[in-house]
């Protein structure tokens, strides 16, 4: 079968370094111009011009004898009086021969005329007249003339003799160059020069005159009074700016010189041949056959390539001398030059003239060394020829610039595996794979083409072979080879074959959970060539990973889990070892497993089948959820967000994948409007029921207003009652954000008219830490130790964090405990003191509101504990004192006196219960210590801020909740709000889909695979 029939392309040819012999009479090239002077600035002088270029000289002529010398086994060739003897059969020897003409000189571009004159300038005025106008410029100076370009020389004429039985010697010859020198180019005009600047006007001239009166300066005296009075005479105008210069003339062009004449005078007996081109040979067209003809190129196979020459050079080949035509051997291709193998031209083809070869070259396909990637073999290569005249032994360059590009492949493909990256020690794990004949003719083991694959899991450090239990399509358990062995007898061109089947662990891996490995398919064909003996060999393989992953362990009545942590089969059961030990440090023993892998995603508000969610189970709790690139799609930041306004559920990402919280902390996902019939009523609803509201229900008012006089409403004002709605929720609920928007739709009703509607959203506490993210690698645990547990601590809610102080007072995690303690008090006094004034919230109101530092104030300390919880007493104090500024203290109804207050009595209760329990001079150490630390600070700004965040790992990538008071504070149209914010999209979950108790379950699942994999 025909794969290729004609030469495409050609390569950049690489020749060896050869051994030249110059023979040039080339023409001398001019010399350009030189261009011209400009004229002298501000004199208007002419410039001069360019100088024309200078003439090539034409080409010599040059004539070369060609002639055997036997006796020394050598060429003579002789030219310019000078004889040299070329070796015979010498390939690295060349012949270079020119006779082109001189390149005619440019002409020299003419220089720019000079700038005229500066104008006269002015008289000036006088008393006595007004001053006098400048005087015009000067014209500026002509530009200089362009040189003229100068002709090239002619060509020469070169002439080669010889006999016609040594025209093979004419290898040794370029094609010289008789070509005619270039013309010159001519010079640029100069510029004509600018006009000269107008002169100066004459300057206006200023003086003054005085007169004398008398007026009655009393008791009849008259008191004489001088008086003065200015007078000018303006100046002249200044002068206008003279005319620019005229440009030069451009010159004119040279002319190219004539072609010079390449001859090739041949002796033969009686007659004389004269040509003017050499001969060169050409792959016309050529076909390639593969051995088995179906199309495709493998490893192994025998190629027959056949080939059509043609001569596209001027005269025709020798006719007593051979040419031998073979192919280069290079990577893929390889070729065995013996005798028989290489291909003759007897006969001289006249120009034009084609030759078909009777019998074709034969190449090799090599065998690949090794087969390491999983991807299948498909390589761009080459066919290089080569073409040598006998006796001179030189190749041709034409034929050596050509190559044919091959692809080199297996007539069988196997493709990527489809299946799962993750089961339970219960389960097993669907696959399918296809395998895929891309030739054009069947493989049956009838022609010794046998095919098979191998489905085998990878052995490691964690696994063995016998770690493994296999199914195969039918469900039916395989044998002990340990192995899903399949053999095929047929397989039809562009038919693909479905292979598929199961894989599971054995219980003998319980103890090897989170532990991962690889399940290697390869395909195997019988080969073609010297192998074809050896049976099926490998070919391809594919791998995919499979993770042996720790099932979700729900709460029970014999456990109860304290943190979900939420990985994926990229996470190593080392990085998750590392983790609960860092979880255990802080007192979060009890760590369950959800591998978002296995369970296909997260979605904590789907119902389990054991009746549950994870938003039930994990209510007032923490999940630490591992952002990875596998994991992106698997989990919805929305999910986030309404667990933990719903369900108290408190999260921490870590990844080395930025996470955007902004958008998912304005809730949008009710679909249950709750009217109200004003602004105060929304209000006072909202106040009342504070965190009673169903998730799935927003609030809602219609706006009216009666306008008299023709007056028409506009959308500011709906905009202004959505500001006082959201200053008035603010005030009377400092804990709580809201999101305010507008939607204007105006029309008339009535007597009135509807501005439109003001929608109100529930979001997050601003005074609790619900989800934060540390931008870094999940596996850099210790590196991130204290970052992790500081985050992880201030997740949790206050009274956790108060119920640990009893476990980590004394240990590791005490002072970091200590930090997340006083950083949710520090956010509770921030929250409670960013209205000034008390407002519409009672006194009784704001003290309720401190829940934090009441919890700390209540708690009852151990022994061992009281200087613990002194210092946080004291760096509470301390902070509700700095915090509290002077006109706080001056006036009643100011929230940082009451907050101040409130926190200062709750702190000396707690005081005096503890000042029995610890030492004098301890407890005097330790208020001096903290009120060191507070006195660091320039402002209480600085304190406050220092105390949210104490390690300052803002830094470092932790978003809080609270950063989304910027978002959450300014009022929006709702179109806008829709814009911002991303939908709730719940992931898909799904458990247990891979647990088999039967053969036909088993079928089943392999069915589905199949059918994927399709």
């Amino acid at each position: 079968m025909t794969i290729v029939d004609k030469v495409i392309t050609q390569s950049q040819y690489d020749s060896n370094e050869l051994q030249t012999l110059n023979f040039v009479v080339d023409g001398v090239n001019g010399k350009s111009g030189v261009g011209g002077s400009n004229g002298a600035r501000g004199s208007g002088s002419n410039a001069t011009g360019g100088i024309d270029g200078r003439h090539g000289t034409d080409a010599g002529n040059l004539e070369v004898v060609i002639i055997p010398d036997l006796s020394k086994d050598a060429f003579r060739i002789s030219a310019l009086g000078n004889t040299v003897f070329f070796p015979i059969g010498d390939p690295n020897r060349n012949l270079f021969l020119s006779a082109k003409g001189g390149n005619g000189g440019h002409g020299g571009s003419g220089g720019s005329g000079g700038t005229g004159r500066t104008g006269s300038r002015g008289r000036d005025a006088t008393r006595s007249g007004c001053g006098a106008n400048g005087g015009r410029g000067g014209t500026g100076g002509v530009g200089g003339n362009g040189g003229k370009g100068a002709n090239g020389g002619h060509g020469g004429r070169v002439v080669v003799r010889l006999n016609q039985e040594d025209t093979d010697t004419l290898m040794y010859i370029n094609v010289p160059d008789v070509s005619g020198g270039k013309r010159g180019r001519r010079g640029n005009a100069g510029a004509g020069g600018r006009g000269g600047s107008g002169g100066q006007g004459g300057r206006s001239h200023t003086w003054q005159t005085s007169y004398t009166t008398y007026v009655s300066g009393g008791n009849g005296v008259m008191v004489p009074m001088t008086h003065y009075q200015s007078h000018t005479n303006r100046g002249g105008s200044n002068g206008s700016q003279g005319m620019a210069g005229k440009s030069g003339v451009r010159g004119t062009d040279g002319k190219a010189g004539k072609d010079g004449l390449f001859e090739i005078i041949v002796n033969d007996s009686d007659n004389v041949h004269t040509y003017h081109d050499l001969y060169r040979l050409s792959i016309s067209a050529l076909t390639l056959k593969d051995q088995n003809d179906d199309n495709i190129l493998e490893p192994g196979e025998t190629v027959e390539c056949r080939l059509k020459v043609k001569n596209i050079g001027g005269m025709p080949t020798p006719t007593n001398h051979n040419v031998r035509f073979s192919v280069k051997s290079k990577g893929w291709v390889q070729y065995d030059p013996k005798d028989s193998n290489i291909l003759v031209l007897v006969d001289s083809l006249k120009p034009g003239e084609e030759y078909t070869f009777s019998k074709p070259l034969l190449i090799n396909v090599s065998y690949p060394k090794e087969i390491i990637d999983p991807t299948s073999l498909d390589v761009s290569t080459r066919i290089n020829y080569r073409a040598i005249m006998e006796r001179v032994n030189i190749p041709f360059q034409s034929i050596e610039k050509q190559y044919t590009g091959i692809r080199v492949q297996y007539p069988i493909q196997i493709s990527s595996h489809i299946g799962v990256q993750a089961i339970t020690i219960q389960e097993a794990a669907p696959f399918a794979f296809t395998i895929r004949n891309i030739s054009s003719k069947p493989l049956t083991e009838e022609d010794s083409r046998s095919i098979h694959t191998l489905i085998k899991g990878v052995a490691n450090r964690y696994f063995k072979e016998n770690d493994f239990i296999y199914y195969d399509e039918t469900g039916e358990l395989c044998s002990s080879d340990r192995s899903i062995f399949k053999p095929f007898d047929k397989l039809e061109p562009g038919k693909v074959q479905v292979i598929s089947g199961l894989i599971q662990f054995s219980s003998l891996c319980r103890d090897r959970l989170n532990r991962k490995t690889d399940i290697r398919s390869t395909l195997s064909l019988q080969q073609l060539g010297s192998y074809s003996d050896r049976g099926p060999m490998p070919i391809d393989f594919r791998l995919s990973s499979l993770q042996l992953t720790e099932g979700y362990l729900p709460p029970s009545d014999d456990y109860e889990p304290d943190v979900l942590l939420v990985t994926d089969s990229t996470i190593s059961r080392r990085i998750i070892d590392k983790w609960r030990a860092l979880l255990e440090a802080i007192g979060l023993a009890n760590v369950s497993i959800w591998n978002m892998t296995l369970y296909g995603g997260l979605n904590l508000h789907q119902e389990l089948k054991r009746g549950s969610s994870l938003s039930q189970d994990f209510a007032e709790k923490t999940i630490v959820l591992f952002h990875t690139d596998e994991s992106s799609n698997l989990w919805s930041m929305s999910d986030l967000f309404l667990a933990a306004r719903d369900s108290d559920i408190n999260t921490y990402i870590v990844g080395a994948k930025h996470v955007s919280f902004e958008p998912f902390l304005i809730p949008t996902d009710g679909d249950t409007p709750v009217a109200h019939r004003s602004r105060r009523r929304l209000i006072r609803s909202l106040i009342q029921e504070r965190n009673d509201r169903a998730s799935n229900e927003y609030d809602t008012v219609e706006i009216t207003k009666k306008y008299r006089f023709g007056r028409t409403p506009k959308e500011k004002h709906l905009i202004a009652k959505a500001n006082e709605v959201n200053e008035a929720l603010s005030e009377a609920l400092p804990d709580r954000c809201f999101v305010v928007a507008y939607d204007y739709q105006l029309h008339e009703d009535d007597d009135k008219y509807s501005l439109g509607n003001i929608v109100v959203h529930s979001s997050l506490k601003k005074s609790e830490a619900s989800i934060a993210s540390l931008f870094s690698p999940v596996n850099e645990v210790d590196a991130r130790k204290e970052q992790h547990q500081y985050s992880l601590l201030k997740l949790l809610n206050f009274d956790q964090k108060i119920e640990l102080i009893s476990e980590l007072h004394n240990g590791e995690s005490g002072p970091i405990l200590s930090q997340a303690i006083l950083s949710d008090i520090a956010d509770e006094q921030k929250v409670y003191r960013e209205e000034k004034w008390k407002g519409s919230m009672s006194t009784d109101d704001i003290k309720e509101g401190l829940a934090k530092v009441q919890l700390l104030s209540g708690y009852v300390a151990n022994h061992g504990e009281e200087e613990y919880i002194m210092n946080l007493l004291l760096h509470t104090k301390h902070l509700a004192d700095r915090l509290c500024s002077r006109k706080d203290k001056l006036l009643p109804s100011r929230r940082g006196k009451i907050v101040r207050d409130r926190t200062n009595k709750l702190v000396g209760r707690a005081f005096n219960r503890i000042k029995d329990g610890i030492d004098g001079e301890v407890k005097s150490q330790c208020k001096s210590a903290v009120k060191d630390r507070l006195r660091t600070f320039e402002s209480p700004e600085e304190m406050l801020q220092s105390l949210c965040d104490p390690l300052d790992i803002h830094k470092h990538g932790v978003l809080m909740q609270d950063n989304s008071k910027d978002i959450t504070d300014k009022v929006m149209p709702v179109s806008q709000l829709n814009g911002v914010v991303d939908k709730y999209h719940p992931v898909e979950i799904t458990e247990g889909r891979f647990i088999f108790e039967t053969k036909d379950q088993r079928q089943k699942a392999v069915q589905q695979a199949k059918e994927h994999a399709l």
